[in-house]
């Protein structure tokens, strides 16, 4: 995961138009498993298709016709399951970005709240087993209907186990025992993207 220098570059980052920070939401088990998947079709496809040109040679391009067809359907063949797999994995990919459960919250801040010590205690939650990820911004909304919430904490988890770990956590109690004293209202919703019921 990639640190922010301070709070303030955060929240810089959405006053200067910006959406505002979004720690890297690594897709790790996906990207290694398209990775190896690709990296063994490929190895399949060049051995195959260097040894089917080592009998080639081997024989000085004297065999007989059935051979030949035998070497270039081999080439193909290889050359499709490596379109295949990577197709099959790229939906596989795109089947688990889709089911995300998101943790969003926002708050109204007293005059002089200490920005930069809040945002530090939320990024701190990055350190927990069940974040995957984790993105805060400030309210840079034109429409008259924020409630004058200045900034939005956004927490993503794999599934609902992980967030009912996150809910329960004493890390988030302490997040919260942290920013309570500087906020007049706050705004939680829960909710899981890509799915419309």
């Amino acid at each position: 995961m990639h640190r922010v220098a301070s709070a303030a570059d955060a929240i810089s980052l959405s006053a200067s138009g910006g959406d505002g920070l979004a720690m890297p939401d690594d897709e790790d088990d996906v990207v290694g498993n398209v990775t190896r998947t690709a990296s063994a079709v490929t190895w399949w496809t060049v051995s195959s298709t260097v040894l089917c040109i080592g009998l080639l040679l081997h024989s000085g391009f004297d065999v007989p016709w059935f051979v030949a067809v035998i070497v270039f359907a081999e080439i193909l063949i290889s050359l499709a399951r490596l379109w295949g797999q990577l197709v099959r994995s790229g939906a596989k990919r795109s089947e688990k970005r889709r089911h995300r459960l998101r943790h969003f919250m926002s708050v109204r801040l007293h005059e002089g709240a200490p920005v930069d010590e809040l945002v530090a205690s939320f990024l701190s939650l990055d350190q927990m087993e069940c974040v995957k990820s984790l993105e805060v911004g400030s309210n840079c909304s034109r429409a008259a209907k924020s409630r004058e919430h200045q900034l939005a904490f956004l927490v993503t988890f794999r599934d609902q186990r992980r967030l009912n770990a996150f809910l329960a956590s004493s890390e988030r109690a302490a997040f919260l025992s942290t920013i309570a004293p500087y906020t007049t209202e706050e705004f939680v919703f829960d909710f899981e993207s890509g799915v419309m019921t």
